[in-house]
């Protein structure tokens, strides 16, 4: 017997997200506070992850399209059972180096909730570096190609990164999908 072989990420191609809104979404960043990003822990560990974010309201315009296109995401290939969006961010890699190393996005609340889905957004080109991966429990990094506009939708209990930019800014958006705690 072989283990049936299942995708385990959901892409959208390049152009996906509107140019209109990723322009409202970057004068949306420029009127909101930069925080350092931080680990699991709640601690800032730039060995880990050096990147900035700007929170953004899970009703922000950006937000609202991409829960969208994660919960049709979820009916052609995951069927989790989802509640609703939760936190969003704007990740500014703008610094050479700036990277975040293979880790999950698993959280479970104290509502019975947890994460079920990750949704990023891919609002530039032109950087160099900053390639988005998955990791195997073996250590093999897979790249995934994308470009302006992309989003991806994935498990947050997939392994994921992103290499260190050489040149240039990589700016997107990443949120979360909740619902019931996986069983």
């Amino acid at each position: 017997m072989k283990p049936i072989e299942k995708p385990y990420f959901w892409q959208y191609p390049p152009g996906t997200i509107p140019d209109e809104l990723i322009e409202a979404t970057f004068k949306m960043a420029e009127t909101r506070q930069r925080e350092e990003g931080k680990v699991m822990d709640g601690s800032i560990a730039k060995d880990i992850r050096s990147v900035e974010r700007t929170p953004i309201d899970e009703f922000d315009p950006i937000s609202v399209f991409m829960f969208g296109l994660a919960v049709k995401a979820n009916q052609a290939l995951f069927r989790y059972q989802l509640g609703g969006p939760c936190q969003f961010e704007m990740l500014h890699y703008d610094k050479k180096g700036d990277h975040y190393d293979c880790h999950v996005d698993s959280i479970e609340y104290d509502n019975g909730f947890s994460r079920k889905l990750t949704v990023m957004g891919y609002l530039n080109d032109g950087y160099k570096g900053g390639e988005f991966y998955f990791q195997t429990l073996q250590g093999v990094k897979h790249m995934v190609e994308v470009g302006k506009g992309t989003v991806l939708v994935f498990p947050p209990f997939i392994m994921h990164g992103v290499e260190p930019v050489t040149e240039g800014a990589r700016e997107s958006v990443v949120g979360w999908v909740t619902g019931p705690n996986f069983k």
